[in-house]
Parts: structure tokens; C-alpha cells; sequence
């Protein structure tokens, strides 16, 4: 008994499932035996002992040796059996799940486990759990009928029958001398031939499941109608109802996968003679039955090939599927299982004389491990088949079980109707499904106005709501009535230029309020407009232009056609002026024209054009709102390009329903900021975009601008889940997901994303969805195929283009409807939902553009030395992957690029360019683009890279790590091959707009390497110079308007003048929540009792109180918390415009006397315009204010206007000439070209001006700011101070140039500044009006070193040119990014210079503030090693 033995086979396929699930479930089998009259629960141990004893399969052991599973039986063992007193059948079920629940450890436990269930009264129930190793179902009646046999044997005799049963030990040595017979190489040579060519596993559901084994049980008797047609046709047919359900579902799955090859798995009973028969122990293997289908093949002749097909394999069920398996996975790419489905047939039965006494029960475990298994049940004497559909968890739903159930009887009910009837033909679905999805699902057709024309709606809206406001563009807003003004002179032009009904207007221009005008004339003279992207290529723009044949083009781009007409300001200007602003009625029949025709990408290698007529215009524009509900009351943002059809609900739903369309110019549409400030002023309350661009935008970290949003549309692509439940997080907003080819009119269908599931929803007005299979046939609910949409929103097809006109708009007679074939997987839910899944050819999305890769494919063919070529979306970028006619020269990538810039539009074009050797084919011949994409990991990680050696190319550098989150790149590499997409460039975009680089969106595709653009940067910069060079040069030629400006601060060499105190009441901050505002609120609150009212401006979604407590909890913690809204005053206002400052302070007015303006930009680089915005408009703005209501002005200016700034560069330093700064200076020839300090020059310039006029105001310049004196608190952003990162740079290096070695620093405490500036107001006057206020009291370079010393911080002085070697060494280290503090200082050398020959002068100030009580502190060690600790 202790002898070993290897597993036979189909115990091998048990334990390899078991130690891949580890001790799952999936492999134990539960029943029970109840005994319903005479328990005798001493009779039901002796019984089962004896089961225990008599059979050897019962008692094996398993084991590990030599990393091998082996067997051996035990010597029997007496069990005492539990037994468990059950009070009631709650109780009962309880137990029996535990008891189902409970593992057995496959090496450690018995491999089964019995239990006695006492319900008293002489009822009772034997439990049984069996291990799959050592048992099969076959096994388990076999237990039933020896334990029936034994009880009923004590009940007669006392005694248990001791009649032998077979031993498996034979049947284990049988599998061993099997092994090496001849059979089993005949087996093997039939399972080779038999499974050959199989190429992938074929199943009702796409199974991409996680390794969880859960299932539960759908269970259903046969009605005895349908159950007695099944006998009677399967007698009359000489089939079984095995061979009859294996058909049906070899047909179903068939037709809605289209596979013709399918394979189902079959339990095999392997018991090949009486002996096995008899034995207890495990024999089933499971057949992979393969069913190959012809085309038109009856169903009746398939069940015959099945059913020979059956026997055939039954011949050969003794060679182990394991084998099997694995031979396929050797000699191909095969390495999934070959089946997901199982069905089997089991009529093992076990007959009771007493039938009274005894019932049994066989429970599923609720584990398995095939997606479904379905078990054809005839285990019973009625005759009436029963099925156990079991199915997992994870990929079934119990309807979809129910519906299963309903279709294959339906194809069982049709095949015995008509015995002719072929697979093709036959229904696949009951009457009443096919009725719901036609009927119930589609039951949309509804009235709408057919006589009305688009244009009409929105001029109904222009007669009720005349004077509302229709269009927002920047700061102009247009009424309903003049809008419609405009729109109709320019329409009369128009129809003046020969534009007819029909004609076609083609309009490729700017965001700006003439795009939208010109949109509306078009609509107004019955015509039909063609939108073009301005970015287009020239060849792109060409085709369409010939393509469509335009009467007229509307274009602010240069086009070679002689119908142009530029659409210059002058030009708009000329037509409204010269043409009537009222239109004569142009007498057409509306369901006769076109509204536009809107070009897509093309898989011919051309866009083809998508004629939409008024009446699927107006059919959507209608249906759609009756889903979203645009009111009056709406304003809504568009960000969505012209050319993207999705735009039409922005402007024609808009103003169809008297709302008013927030039309976002080209940076608010891409920054997040931007348009953050967009909607916040313009109150909007409904924005629409794509999935991917509002994620674009949100992390921007400017979700707040959806805080007052009330709709969100999103359309154009797949939203996922995860986005939508982050969405929830930020915003209450109703949340849609709209969803529609540009060939049905936008969104045919749209959902409110009430939950986090998310799908399209159902269709709008006249519009219906279909699910169809290749041949067109409708396809059964919650089955993927092809979407098909009818009704009244479906185009007439594309613009002179019959022959792609025909294969995707097709009448369907079954349908009785003219239908569009989107080429979109889809599948329809049990409610009628409307689930996107993918394409079903090469189409692919990019930020809701449609892309036809094929399009992309034809024209890189077109290129020198390319053999051929695949295109792919991976990871939501494009990849091209290309083999070369000489393999010798490879191509210039960038070249191709820029090939492909002047042919397809930016999006369309791929970054990464891979070179094949040779493309991986599928076994039908052709390139495998799935296997293609998969070998594709990205650029490669061990190439050498050339750094940045520039301080501009530093600074992009930067910038793309940041945003591709990539560091193993270099200067040269083209971005677009290093995985990134067209929204990057976007990122790229607004992150270097951040630092001051300013660039076009499409200067990244044309200029793809930094070396590029940074040589472009450096073009425009010279440009940008070379206009503020005609400024400083209209500066120097007007010294004599300069001199007045000196002789109007001569006055501030006087120190005979002693000033008097005044009283200051209420004042005005701006800049309130920077450094040095904070610190004057808080000198204000200490040393005045009047009320501090601070412009605070609404950022990041929090408004202006919110923004003003946070800054003065920082440095104050809750100090003014009860002042704010009493003393301390927080109001929003646009202090960069006049108007606008003077409408957001007017209530305040006449309640203060003093102005403080402390707001800058301070800044060393960056957009000139935003610099102009900030230091020179918002001083513009603040002085004319002051000037006009008699307010007294203390405007904060910087000792930088000089020309001498420990912040401005090395190259200024040099060009200046030597001389003194003072109080009396303004304007000494000093260098100006910086932009900081040269809008801070005009912004005192502006402010002097007005002093002259007569303003009262005192400039003071600060200094360089540094941390407070009383307890050394550093500022808020610190690691935006330049002169910080500037030491924090110097420590890192440990080396400083001697040639600097005379230079001081200058720390200029914030809050001592602070209290200077109260003490100037507080002793305002206009004799003393200039102040240069810093810390005299200086810090010399070897003091400071010698501090940094005692910190155990040693910094060495070195040659200038030891300097710049180490400088060089450390960019081109991975330590570079130490040096930005310094990168703007270096010369071209790497040398650096900080000391000047320009000498700023304090005395007056120095004087004057010591008449008033103050004095500048001396800088102590200690607020050294402070401002230290604080910056590293």
C-alpha cells in the first residue's frame, strides 16, 4: 500500500489547475444524498467507511518529490462522521454553503470529507464533498449507489456488502502502459491532424478577465411541448439531443462572431470498458470538439457533421488534452486555451426502488474555470431535460444567461419549423427580442417642423430677445439684433457676389466674431458653408477647395484661388457699412438644401466630404436639446474648432434657443487658466469638448473653472470611468456623454452620466440604432457588431464621391430604412443603451478627431526610399512602423515630418517612425498590425544624448521632462518621436508660456528638436529686439520730454524740507497678496485704525477672500482672521483697465484717500504682452483713477529702472555706461532692453505724467526683498526668488569667480520695508516724491562667505575660467539642474559678472526716513544663516 504512483493524465490536468489557482475551489465536487424516512445515523457511518474501505481511490495521499506530484494509497482507517442536528431549513442551507465554502488542501487533507445532517423524525441527509483528483460525476452516482446498496443492506442484514470493487490502481497502471503503446502515437497523430490550422479561441464574450474562478447557476426545465419536438426531431433525424444543442450553439456562436472555425469544449466519461465503469476515482478529460462551419450549410447537415465529427474524437478521448495543448502552443503563436465554453451531456443516473425515501442533489461550487458551461441534464425517469447554465461572475450577467437560453431554443424551434432551413438564414432570436430592439428600443419618431429652415430658429430668437446678449468674443459682445445686423449685410454681399441656394461658401479663418458672422450669412442666403481648419497645409486646403468647387472662399490664410476674399477687419468693416443690414426673403424649400459640407480624413488617402442638408441639421439640433435643455438663461463656452462637427451644437443650438454662445479665442481653448478666467467672468454654465482635451485642461490645475458649470458635454471619443468618478470629485455639473459620426449630424445618441457607468445612451429624436453583423443581419441584444443608424439626422452621403457613398449608405430592406454603417463595434444593453466598444476597420480618434490611418499610410509611401509602411494608434499616439527599398540608407526622419506637415493636418501626423526588418504576418498572409503595435516599447534607453548648452535650450529641456516625464533624450531628438502627441504640444505650449517662451502651437511640428526651436526662438527674438531697440531709440531721441521728467524729482536733493504727519482714514492695496503687499496690510493694521480694502483677484478657484486668508495665514496665522470683512476688505477688480477698475471699485470710491500699487509682475523674463498687461497697463489704469477722483497714489516701483540690478543679466551689465543713480534720476541713458525693467520704466514714466498733470503721488523703488527681520519668516513661493536661487546655485557649486570677489549683497528686509512705505504715507507730501528704499547697510561677498563657513558651507575661489570649465562640466552632468539659478547670468563663455559701474545712491532716502523715526537695521549673522536654512 505504500507503493508510489505517478498521476495519471487527467489527474495531471486537476493539479496543475490546482496549483495554478492554489487550492481553488473550482475542483471540488458537492453533493448530498437525503434520506427522507428511517435515519439511522450508526447505518450511514458503517455505509460510508465502508465506501471508504472498498474503494482504493478514496484513500489517496498526494505528494512532492523531485518537484513531482505523486500518489499512494493509505491503509483504511476507521472515520467517526460528524454529525450535525439541523433545526430547520434555513439552518440547513446556512450549513451547506459553509460546508461548500470550505478549501481542501490538495497535499495536507483527506480528499474528502462526509457529513451526516439529523433533522430529526428520522430525517436526515448525507453531505459529501469529493476532491476532482480523485473523483468525476461518474464517480459521484457510483458513491450514491454503493451507499444505497450498504444502508439498505444493514437495514435487512446488519452487515455492509463486502462484494470487491475494481481498483484504480489498475486503471493508473493501464494510463502508464499506455504511454508507450502504439495507440497513443495514433491518438497524438489524430489530435495534430484533427486541431491543425487553429488559430485563436472563439468565444460568446471577449474574455479579458482576471484570474477569479467565481460562478453562479442559471438552472431551467424544458416545457414538455418544446422538450417532445427535441425527442421527436432528434428520433426522426437519427441525432441526439446532445448533437442538438451542440449544433444550436455551434450555430448561434457562429453568427455572432462570424468564426467559422469554433471549438467547444465536451467532457469525455474515458472509461473505455465494464471494470472502469465500476471504479470510484478520476477519469473525464475534456475534448476540445472542433465544428467547422461552410457557408450556407444546412442545419440539419451541420447536426449530422457533428454528430460523426463527435464519434471520431470519442475514438481518441484517452490522449490527454494537456498534450494536446501544448503540441498546438509549440507549433504556432496559439497560447490560449482552445476553448471557453463547455457543454456536456449527463444522463449518469441512479434508480431507487424506494423513490420515496431517497433524493439526490448535486451542487455547483460556484467555481469553474471555462467562461461558461452549460450541462444538458437527463438524469431523471420523465424524460424532461433539464439545463444548468454555469457561468463566471466577472463576464456574465444572470440576464444575459436568460437570454443565452432563449436564443439557442429560438435556433432549436427554427431548425425543427423548417428542416431545411440553413445556418445563415436561421432567426438567431425570439420574436419578442427582435420586437424590442425594433420597436421598444427604437421609439423615437416624433413631430418636428421639416418646413423650417436652421437659420429661422435663431431668427425667431432674434425677434423675442432683441437686445440679448447672443455672441462673446474677448471684450465684444454682439446683441441677438446685432448679430443678425451684421450676419445680413454680409449676407447681401454674398448674394451680391452670386451666391445662389446651394452654393457653397468655404470659410478657413481665425477664431473671432467674423467667423461666426460669416457662418450665420452663409445659413442666411440658403447656402452651404465648408469649414477649413486654418492650420491646414496648403495641399490639404487645395483639395477640398477642388474638391467642393466653392462660389466664394472667406479666408484670413494666404490661398491661391481666384473666388478668395480676405477676411480682413477693414474688409468686415466695409461690408456692414455698405450692405443692408435687412435681407430679402430668399423662397426656398428648406428640405432641399445643404447647411455645410465638413470634410473627414479619408481612407483612400483624400478627406471625403459629409454633406449635412438643413433637415438633419435641424432634426439634431431639436432632438439634442430636448436632451441637454440650452435655456435662455445659458451662456455657453465653444472651444471646439470649426472643423470638428461637434461645434455645430456650440453655435447652432446656442442660438436656436436664445442662449449666448462664449466663443474662446485660440489660448483659452488650450489653457487651462485661460479659460478658467473665461468662464468665471462670462458666468458660463454649459461647456462641451472632448474626454481627453478637458483632461488637458484640468491639469492645468485649474479645475475651478468648472465650479460654476451646470452641464458638461463630452463627445467625440470613449470616456472612461475612472475620469468620469474624478469629474464627480470637482463639480456637480450634469455630466453628458454624446456620441455620432459626423455622417449622422453630430450625436445620434447621447446619455446623462447619472452614475459612473458610462455609455452613449439612447438615440435623439428620429434617429434609430441598429446592431448588425457583416451580411447586415440584426444582431441580438448585448452582442457586439456594427452600428447602423437611420432617420432623419443620416446624410445624403459624401460630396462627389458615389462609389464610398454606396458602401457605407445602404438601403436595408429588413430594416425597411436607409442606414449609414459607422464602422463602430457596438452593442446595445437590456435597457436600449448604446455601449462604443472600437472600430471595426482603421479608423482611430485622436482628441475626437476621426483619422483614417490608411490615409496616413498612402501618403508616407510617397516618400524617397519607402518600401512600405504601417500606421497604429498606441497609447493614444501615432506610430509608424516602416520597411525601407534600400536597406542601406535609412531616412531623415525629421524630413518626413515635415514632408507629412504639408500634406495632412498637425494631429495627423505620426512622431515615432520605427524601421522593420520585416512585418509579422497573421496566417491568412497579412501584416499583423496588433503584433506590430506590441513589439513597439518606445525609443530606445542606452543611446548617447547631446545635452543643452544654452540657456534657452535648458529651459525647454525642462519643460519637456516635465511633460513627457522622460529624462533619456537630448537636444536633437525630434519630440514627437519620443512618444508625445499633438496635446503635449499643446502642454509644451502653455508650460513654456509660463516661463516667458512664447510660441505657436504649430512651431513645435515645424520646428520638432530644441535645437530647432530654440534657433526659431532666437529669430524672433531678435525680431521682438529689434522693436524694443526703436523704442529705447524713441526714448533717447526725446530727451528733451526726459528731462522734464529729472527736473520733476530735482526736488528730492532738498534735505532742508522737514515733513509733517497726516491723517490717512481708508486706503486702497493692490498686489495684496505678494510678499511685500502682505507685509503692508499688515504694518497698516499695526500702526492705522481706517479699513484696508485689497483688489484680489480670483485664481485656482478660490475667490478673493479665500485667497487673501490663506496668504495672510501663511505669514500672520490667524492674527487677522476677525479683521477680514471688518478692517480688511478683499474685492475683485480688473485693475489692467481703466473701465473695468473704475465699475469694480465704485462703491468704494469716495470711502478712501490713499492708493497703494503694489501689484507687479516682477519677474526678470517672459511674454512681453503679459508683462505690458501687468507693470504698464495696471499703472495706466491706477494713475488716471488717482488723477481723476483726487486720490493720493504711492506707486511701487524697483531701484532696477536704474539699469543696475543684482537680477539683470551679465549682457545688460556690460552695455551700460557709468554713472550715479538717484532720487533726481529718471531717465540717464541706462540700458532698458530687459522686459522687466523696461515695462517697469514706462510704468514710472505713466506715473510721472500724471504728477505732472497734478496727481499727488511718491514712487518708491525697492530694493532685493528678503526674509523678515523680527522673525526671519521667508516668503510664500521662495523658489520663484530669483536672487534665492541665485545663492542656492552658488552653494551647490562650492566655487565662486574672483573677478566677483568685490561685490556685496544686499538683503533687504520685507517687513522693514514695509513699515518704510506706512512711514512715507503717513508722512505723505508732493516735495519729496522719489525713494530709493533698500537696506544700505550691506553684506560683502567674503563676510558672507565666511558665515556659510561656520554653517560647515565652504565655498573656494576660483580663475574665472576654473568657473566656467566647472560650469560646463555640470551641464553636461545629470547635475545640471543646480545651475538655474544662475543660467540667465552666464555670458556665452559660461563667464559670470555681477559687478557694475552703475552706482545706485540712498542718501536722500536715508535722510529723509530718519526726519520720520526710521532706520535700517543692521544684518546680523544670524538672519544669514536664516535665509540659508530657508533656501536649501
Amino acid at each position: 500500500m505504500n507503493e508510489r504512483y505517478s498521476l495519471t493524465f487527467p489527474q495531471q490536468n486537476i493539479w496543475l489547475e490546482d496549483r495554478l489557482y492554489g487550492n481553488s475551489k473550482v475542483n471540488l465536487i458537492t453533493g448530498i444524498i437525503n434520506i427522507n424516512k428511517g435515519l439511522n445515523i450508526e447505518y450511514c457511518k458503517k455505509a460510508i467507511n465502508n465506501i471508504i474501505k472498498s474503494n482504493d481511490a478514496m484513500r489517496i495521499h498526494l505528494y512532492i518529490n523531485d518537484n513531482k506530484p505523486y500518489q499512494k494509497v493509505e491503509e483504511y482507517l476507521y472515520n467517526n462522521i460528524e454529525v450535525i442536528k439541523i433545526e430547520n431549513e434555513e439552518n440547513k442551507n446556512e450549513y451547506i454553503n459553509k460546508f461548500k465554502s470550505e478549501d481542501i488542501d490538495i497535499q495536507n487533507d483527506k480528499l474528502y470529507s462526509f457529513k451526516i445532517l439529523d433533522y430529526g423524525n428520522e430525517k436526515g441527509s448525507i453531505l459529501l464533498k469529493m476532491h476532482h483528483i480523485i473523483s468525476d460525476a461518474w464517480s459521484y452516482s457510483k458513491i450514491i449507489e454503493q451507499f444505497v446498496k450498504n444502508y439498505e443492506s444493514l437495514e435487512k442484514t446488519g452487515n455492509v456488502i463486502e462484494d470487491e470493487v475494481p481498483s484504480y490502481i489498475s486503471y493508473i497502471n493501464s494510463t502508464e502502459e499506455y504511454k508507450n503503446s502504439e495507440k497513443y502515437k495514433k491518438d497524438e497523430e489524430f489530435w495534430k491532424e484533427y486541431l491543425d490550422g487553429i488559430s485563436s479561441k472563439v468565444s460568446i464574450k471577449d474574455n479579458t478577465r482576471k484570474i477569479e474562478n467565481s460562478s453562479s447557476r442559471y438552472n431551467v426545465k424544458l416545457n414538455k411541448e418544446i422538450n417532445d419536438k427535441i425527442i421527436s426531431y432528434c428520433k426522426n433525424n437519427k441525432i441526439s439531443p446532445y448533437v442538438m444543442f451542440l449544433t444550436a450553439l455551434s450555430t448561434y456562436m457562429y453568427r455572432i462572431t462570424e468564426k467559422n472555425d469554433i471549438v467547444i469544449g465536451t467532457p469525455s466519461l474515458n472509461r473505455s470498458n465494464f471494470k472502469e465503469k465500476q471504479m470510484i476515482g478520476m477519469f473525464v478529460s475534456t475534448l476540445p470538439l472542433r465544428v467547422k462551419i461552410e457557408e450556407n450549410i444546412k442545419f440539419l447537415d451541420l447536426a449530422h457533421e457533428i454528430a460523426k465529427n463527435t464519434m471520431s474524437m470519442f475514438r481518441h478521448q484517452k490522449f490527454p488534452y494537456i498534450k494536446t495543448l501544448k503540441g498546438i502552443r509549440e507549433r504556432s503563436n496559439f497560447s490560449d486555451n482552445l476553448y471557453g465554453m463547455m457543454l456536456s451531456y449527463q444522463n449518469a443516473r441512479v434508480e431507487f426502488e424506494d423513490k420515496e425515501k431517497y433524493d439526490t442533489k448535486w451542487y455547483g461550487n460556484n467555481y469553474q474555470n471555462e467562461d461558461l458551461q452549460i450541462h444538458i441534464l437527463d438524469m431523471d425517469s420523465t424524460g424532461i431535460l433539464e439545463i444548468n447554465y454555469d457561468y463566471l461572475n466577472e463576464l456574465f450577467s444572470i440576464k444575459e444567461i436568460e437570454y443565452l437560453h432563449t436564443r439557442i431554443i429560438a435556433i432549436i424551434e427554427n431548425a425543427i419549423l423548417d428542416e431545411n432551413i440553413d445556418v445563415e438564414n436561421i432567426e438567431i432570436m425570439s420574436k419578442e427580442e427582435k420586437n424590442k430592439i425594433l420597436y421598444e428600443f427604437n421609439d423615437t419618431k416624433t413631430y418636428y417642423p421639416k418646413d423650417k429652415s436652421v437659420i429661422e430658429l435663431f431668427e425667431e430668437q432674434v425677434k423675442k430677445h432683441p437686445n440679448d446678449i447672443a455672441l462673446i468674443f474677448e471684450n465684444e459682445k454682439l446683441t441677438y439684433e446685432e448679430l443678425n445686423n451684421r450676419a445680413n449685410a454680409v449676407a447681401n454681399f454674398f448674394v451680391e457676389n452670386g451666391v445662389s441656394p446651394n452654393e457653397k461658401i468655404a470659410i478657413c479663418m481665425k477664431r473671432n466674431i467674423k467667423l461666426i458672422v460669416t457662418l450665420i450669412a452663409t445659413l442666411k442666403c440658403r447656402a452651404t458653408y465648408i469649414p477649413i481648419d486654418i492650420t491646414y497645409p496648403s495641399e490639404r486646403i487645395n483639395y477640398i477647395l477642388n474638391n467642393s468647387e466653392p462660389k466664394i472662399i472667406i479666408s484670413e490664410k494666404e490661398i491661391n484661388n481666384e473666388t478668395i476674399i480676405y477676411a480682413t477687419d477693414q474688409k468686415f468693416e466695409e461690408i456692414c457699412e455698405k450692405y443692408s443690414n435687412k435681407l430679402d426673403k430668399i423662397d426656398v424649400n428648406p428640405e432641399n438644401i445643404n447647411s455645410y459640407i465638413i470634410y473627414t480624413s479619408g481612407s483612400t488617402g483624400k478627406p471625403k466630404g459629409v454633406v449635412i442638408s438643413n433637415s438633419n441639421l435641424l432634426n439634431f439640433i431639436i432632438g439634442i436639446n430636448k436632451k441637454v435643455n440650452i435655456k435662455k438663461e445659458d451662456n455657453v463656452v465653444s472651444i471646439t474648432t470649426v472643423c470638428f462637427d461637434i461645434f455645430g451644437l456650440e453655435i447652432w443650438v446656442t442660438l436656436s434657443y436664445g442662449a449666448t454662445m462664449i466663443f474662446a479665442n485660440e489660448v483659452e481653448c488650450v489653457n487651462g487658466n485661460e479659460l478658467s478666467r473665461l468662464c468665471e467672468k462670462s458666468n458660463v454654465s454649459i461647456i462641451q469638448t472632448t474626454p481627453t482635451k478637458l483632461k488637458l485642461l484640468l491639469n492645468d490645475n485649474s479645475s475651478f473653472f468648472m465650479k460654476n458649470i451646470k452641464k458638461v458635454i463630452l463627445g467625440g471619443e470613449k470616456i472612461g470611468e475612472e475620469f468620469i468618478d474624478k469629474l464627480k470629485e470637482i463639480t456637480k455639473a450634469e455630466i453628458y456623454d454624446g456620441y455620432g459620426p459626423s455622417e449622422t449630424t453630430i450625436y445620434s445618441t447621447i446619455k446623462k452620466l447619472d452614475s459612473s457607468k458610462v455609455n452613449a445612451g439612447k438615440p435623439i429624436d428620429n434617429t434609430y440604432t441598429y446592431i448588425l453583423d457583416s451580411k447586415n443581419r440584426l444582431l441580438p441584444i448585448n452582442i457586439s457588431g456594427q452600428l447602423a443608424i437611420a432617420g432623419d439626422s443620416v446624410s445624403t452621403g459624401y460630396y462627389k464621391n458615389d462609389e464610398i457613398t454606396r458602401k457605407s449608405f445602404v438601403y436595408d430592406k429588413t430594416l425597411e430604412k436607409e442606414i449609414y454603417l459607422t464602422g463602430d463595434l457596438c452593442k446595445l444593453d437590456f435597457s436600449g443603451e448604446l455601449y462604443v466598444l472600437e472600430r471595426i476597420d482603421l479608423q482611430v480618434k485622436i482628441n475626437g478627431q476621426r483619422v483614417e490611418l490608411q490615409e496616413i499610410e498612402k501618403h508616407i509611401n510617397k516618400f524617397d526610399n519607402i518600401d512600405n509602411n504601417i500606421v497604429s494608434l498606441k497609447d493614444n499616439k501615432l506610430v509608424c512602423f516602416y520597411s525601407l527599398k534600400n536597406k542601406e540608407n535609412d531616412i531623415d526622419k525629421n524630413s518626413m515630418i515635415k514632408f507629412l506637415y504639408k500634406k495632412l493636418p498637425l494631429y495627423m501626423v505620426p512622431g515615432i517612425f520605427v524601421l522593420q526588418e520585416t512585418f509579422p504576418m497573421t496566417l491568412n498572409g497579412k501584416i499583423d498590425r496588433k503584433k506590430l503595435c506590441s513589439t513597439y516599447v518606445g525609443v530606445e534607453e542606452n543611446r548617447k544624448n547631446i545635452m543643452p548648452s544654452t540657456k534657452i535650450q535648458d529651459s525647454i529641456y525642462k519643460v519637456w521632462q516635465k511633460v513627457i516625464k522622460k529624462t533619456n533624450f537630448g537636444v536633437n531628438d525630434n519630440f514627437f518621436e519620443l512618444g508625445t502627441d499633438s496635446l503635449d504640444a499643446i502642454k509644451i505650449q502653455i508650460e513654456l508660456l509660463n516661463i516667458g517662451i512664447h510660441i505657436e502651437y504649430e512651431d513645435l511640428f515645424k520646428y520638432p528638436t530644441i535645437i530647432e526651436l530654440e534657433r526659431m526662438i532666437l529669430d524672433k527674438e531678435l525680431i521682438n529686439k529689434a522693436k524694443y531697440r526703436k523704442n529705447i531709440e524713441l526714448i533717447q531721441s526725446n530727451y528733451a520730454n526726459n528731462q522734464k521728467y529729472n527736473e520733476a524729482l530735482i526736488s528730492n536733493s532738498d534735505e532742508s524740507y522737514v515733513p509733517k504727519k497726516i491723517k490717512v482714514k481708508n486706503i486702497l492695496l493692490t498686489g495684496a497678496t505678494g510678499f511685500l503687499g502682505s507685509h503692508i496690510l499688515d504694518e497698516f493694521m499695526k500702526n492705522e485704525t481706517g479699513k484696508i480694502y485689497c483688489i484680489v483677484r480670483e485664481k485656482n478657484g478660490k475667490d478673493c477672500t479665500q485667497r487673501l486668508r490663506e496668504i495672510l495665514n501663511f505669514y500672520f496665522g490667524d492674527k487677522y482672521d476677525d479683521e477680514i470683512g471688518n478692517r480688511i476688505i478683499p474685492i475683485t477688480a480688473d485693475i489692467t483697465d481703466y473701465e473695468k477698475l473704475k465699475d469694480g471699485i465704485s462703491k468704494i470710491i469716495n470711502d478712501i484717500s490713499f492708493v497703494i500699487n503694489s501689484a507687479a509682475c516682477v519677474k526678470h523674463h517672459g511674454d512681453t504682452n503679459f508683462f505690458k498687461k501687468i507693470n504698464v497697463d495696471s499703472a495706466y489704469a491706477i494713475a488716471k483713477l488717482c488723477y481723476e477722483k483726487n486720490l493720493k497714489l504711492i506707486h511701487i516701483s524697483t531701484v532696477s529702472v536704474s539699469g543696475n540690478a543684482f537680477e539683470t543679466s551679465n549682457y545688460n551689465l556690460k552695455k551700460s555706461k557709468g554713472f550715479t543713480f538717484d532720487e533726481t534720476c529718471f531717465y540717464k541713458n541706462q540700458n532698458l532692453e530687459n522686459v522687466y525693467v523696461c515695462t517697469k520704466f514706462k510704468a514710472e514714466q505713466i506715473v510721472l505724467d500724471y504728477m505732472i498733470k497734478g496727481l499727488q503721488a511718491n514712487i518708491v523703488r525697492i530694493g532685493n526683498l528678503t526674509n523678515r527681520y523680527s522673525d526671519l519668516k521667508f516668503q510664500y513661493n521662495a523658489e520663484d526668488n530669483a536672487f534665492a536661487n541665485r545663492i542656492k546655485t552658488l552653494i551647490s557649486l562650492k566655487i565662486f569667480p574672483e573677478n566677483n570677489k568685490d561685490m556685496y549683497l544686499e538683503f533687504t528686509p520685507v517687513d522693514v520695508t514695509a513699515e518704510a512705505i506706512i512711514k512715507i504715507m503717513q508722512y505723505f507730501n508732493t516735495r519729496h516724491n522719489m525713494f530709493h528704499l533698500y537696506d544700505n547697510k550691506h553684506v560683502c561677498i567674503k563676510r558672507f562667505f565666511e558665515i556659510l563657513k561656520k554653517e560647515n558651507i565652504e565655498i573656494k575661489i576660483v580663475t574665472p575660467e576654473e568657473f566656467a570649465k566647472k560650469i560646463t562640466q555640470v551641464a553636461h552632468s545629470n547635475k545640471r539642474d543646480i545651475l538655474a539659478g544662475i543660467i540667465n547670468d552666464l555670458g556665452k563663455n559660461n563667464e559670470l559678472n555681477y559687478l557694475s559701474n552703475i552706482k545706485i545712491k540712498c542718501d536722500y532716502t536715508i535722510s529723509y526716513l530718519k526726519k520720520i523715526g526710521f532706520e535700517w537695521p543692521e544684518i546680523e549673522d544670524k538672519y544669514i544663516i536664516k535665509y540659508i536654512e530657508n533656501i536649501e
